[in-house]
């Protein structure tokens, strides 16, 4: 997902968290009428988890240079929040 967002966003835009770890664990996935989420859920229920990395801010290059992103160790339902900081 990512990987296409960087190359349809670029030159324009870059993403600021691209080398960040995960962000959603599919073992806290609300139920959703989709096959991928249907999928995590009937997983979960056997105990059974992945980790992916979903959350992504993207800025302009000069924005980039002046900030900084990272993962918060809170929990927030599937996901951990993260932190973009502009300088």
């Amino acid at each position: 997902e990512v990987l296409h967002a960087c190359m349809y966003l670029s030159p324009e835009l870059v993403s600021k968290t691209r080398q960040l770890g995960t962000t959603l664990n599919s073992r806290f996935s609300e139920p959703s009428p989709n096959l991928v989420n249907m999928s995590a859920v009937f997983l979960s229920n056997l105990g059974i988890g992945f980790n992916l990395k979903t959350d992504h801010f993207f800025t302009d290059r000069n924005t980039a240079s002046r900030s900084t992103a990272r993962i918060l160790p809170d929990r927030v339902s599937d996901h951990s929040p993260i932190e973009l900081v502009i300088g």
